[in-house]
């Protein structure tokens, strides 16, 4: 799957950087994926809006949130043993424009 690559890319690339923070906020016409750098985020890819739903549910799926729930914050963990990796995963209800979708 595309957007499981596309995940996996964005951690190995925050782990070999040291990176604390991966945020994933849908906006209104896109999705940014962002790390925090020395505690400044700074944008690391941009999803157009056509993949930000499909990208966002493969990333619940691959974290273990619960994919039935929205609009609830989640709290979950990952644990990734080829790259050694313990995640703690947060997902917040998120506005974006008229439509008011939350994730």
């Amino acid at each position: 799957n595309p957007y499981a690559r596309l995940y996996l890319e964005c951690v190995e690339s925050a782990k070999q950087r040291s990176i604390s923070d991966i945020h994933i906020e849908p906006k209104a016409e896109s999705l940014e994926i962002r790390f925090r750098i020395h505690g400044d985020l700074v944008t690391w890819k941009t999803l157009e809006k056509e993949h930000r739903d499909a990208f966002i549910s493969k990333v619940k799926w691959l974290t273990n949130l619960d994919l039935s729930i929205s609009g609830k914050p989640q709290d979950a963990r990952a644990t990734y043993y080829d790259l050694k990796l313990n995640l703690r995963v947060n997902a917040l209800p998120f506005n974006i424009g008229k439509n008011k979708r939350r994730i």
